[in-house]
């Protein structure tokens, strides 16, 4: 497969969604691939929750993006490979039938992209890389400094430490070695900007911690003064460089952050943003009561997740602890770039206010495993994709406790095959590790073949990777070739008349 020149980069929202999957109906060459539709059920709020079918084969493959309303490029990706699925020359219509859901929350995917509608798309690569920044370095920032806070208070009461040399010494030894700092330094949100490398650098020898505290300060002070105010990575450094003063200025700064609803600096961007003109005018006016009874900041739903009633698709499996632990009376708040959002709330900004006593599958799970079932009961499963936002991650190992030796065997071996073909074109970390709490977890032990892949490796749902117009692109280059390589496999498989379905 070559590289394909005409990949979309465009601002996503529930409205020109709407528009890109009519076009596709225009489409002559996709018409003949049997191009189809169908409304598999409909949402708590009345939104369609759609089916796509490509292809007349006896064999089929299901698609699944947008189970986080957040997760706008899996949105993205999917429905660009609906349009390109020409250019995948592995794929057989005769073969093959592709089931697509390009997406599995609608309420919450039109949440979310409502929040972005006046961003101007001249803009948008700008405005999406400086969200980008702020998302993915605010937990960076705070767990690597809390860690630095931690290790101080250690170092400076150790009695074995007879001098502040000696203090130095081991502090520059642990700035160098300490993972979360090579992370952070590593991290894309930083690109060749090494702050403790050059701090280190200008850090003097110093008679006392007290002046080691002030040659800090004034060191950063200097940084700061340098900085230039219109350059993205130089205003990243001066947020970094100010969080680093208040650490040394106020000891209980981390615990007042974890222990209050503060809003974080990603949040403050769209704290004017307004949830408006929603498919579903009472899905709207419901979340308005929602910020006014409890009190959720402007910019919460930044994060958001869930669907119009709060119900986190892939966390709704009745194995999830967190279902079991659910305090319907308490107010807890989120943790890191959902720290002024309520936990345990009703609606679609926090988590789901759950019965444990009495659990339900979401419609919207309830319809795919439906799908999924009747296609692996006829024996004419193959395998299942579900794409989520960011990490260039590839999930795929079930978790073997609810399953017996055969089955899983069987379901690991095939499912791991798949995981690196898919990763030989994506270079997707392949995670060996399983879980029982997830929706996508309860299908991986239930049918063959089912990957969860995490797409962007440039981070920050919901348009974090759109703050570099060369990353949607690989991505989803990327990701087409990926699946072409599985068309490849696929048709070698039913030739030797192998089969993972009933």
């Amino acid at each position: 497969m070559k590289e394909i020149d005409n990949i979309k980069y465009e601002k996503i929202t529930y409205q020109n969604y709407q528009t890109r999957i009519d076009k596709l109906f225009q489409k002559e060459n996709l018409l003949k691939l049997g191009l189809n539709k169908k409304t598999l059920a409909k949402t708590e709020y009345g939104y369609n929750l759609d089916c796509i079918t490509i292809g007349n084969g006896n064999n089929d493959l299901f698609i699944v993006a947008g189970t986080h309303g957040s997760e706008i490029i899996s949105i993205d990706f999917v429905t660009q490979l609906i349009e390109k699925i020409d250019n995948l020359n592995n794929f057989d219509p005769n073969i093959f039938k592709i089931y697509i859901i390009p997406i599995q929350n609608p309420e919450g995917f039109d949440i979310s992209s409502s929040v972005f509608n006046n961003i101007n798309i001249n803009n948008y690569e700008k405005s999406s890389y400086e969200y980008y920044l702020r998302y993915r370095t605010d937990n960076l920032i705070i767990n690597t400094i809390k860690d630095l806070n931690l290790f101080l208070n250690n170092l400076i009461n150790n009695k074995n430490i007879v001098s502040t040399n000696e203090l130095l010494y081991y502090l520059k030894h642990y700035i160098k070695t300490n993972k979360k700092i090579k992370i952070l330094e590593s991290n894309n949100a930083m690109p060749k900007i090494k702050i403790f490398n050059k701090l280190l650098l200008e850090l003097p020898t110093t008679n006392s911690y007290k002046e080691l505290k002030i040659k800090l300060l004034n060191i950063c002070d200097i940084t700061i003064s340098k900085l230039n105010p219109n350059n993205l990575n130089d205003s990243f450094l001066k947020l970094f460089l100010l969080e680093l003063k208040k650490y040394f200025n106020t000891k209980e700064l981390w615990e007042t952050i974890e222990n209050n609803n503060q809003i974080r600096l990603y949040q403050e961007m769209f704290a004017k943003c307004k949830i408006k003109n929603l498919q579903s005018s009472l899905l709207e006016k419901d979340i308005n009561k929602i910020y006014k009874l409890y009190k959720h900041p402007n910019g919460s739903q930044i994060g958001h997740d869930s669907t119009g009633i709060g119900i986190n698709l892939n966390a709704n499996n009745k194995h999830n602890p967190g279902i079991l632990s659910t305090k319907t009376k308490s107010i807890i708040w989120g943790l890191g770039p959902k720290s002024n959002i309520q936990n345990y709330t009703p609606g679609p900004i926090g988590t789901a206010t759950y019965d444990p006593n009495n659990f339900k599958y979401a419609k919207e799970n309830k319809a795919l495993y439906k799908l999924i079932e009747n296609s692996y009961q006829k024996g004419t499963y193959l395998m299942t994709l579900l794409y989520h936002g960011t990490g260039g991650l590839i999930y795929y190992k079930p978790y073997q406790d609810m399953m017996n030796d055969n089955t899983y065997n069987k379901y690991y071996d095939y499912n791991k095959t798949l995981a690196n073909i898919y990763s030989r074109k994506t270079n997707y970390t392949i995670l060996e590790e399983s879980g029982k709490t997830g929706y996508g977890d309860l299908l991986r032990r239930t049918y063959p073949g089912v990957l969860l892949i995490e797409l962007s490796k440039m981070g920050g749902n919901p348009i974090g990777p759109y703050g570099d117009h060369n990353n949607i692109y690989i991505t989803i280059n990327d990701n087409l070739a990926a699946i072409n390589d599985i068309f490849k496999y696929l048709k070698k498989e039913i030739k030797a008349e192998k089969k993972y379905s009933k």
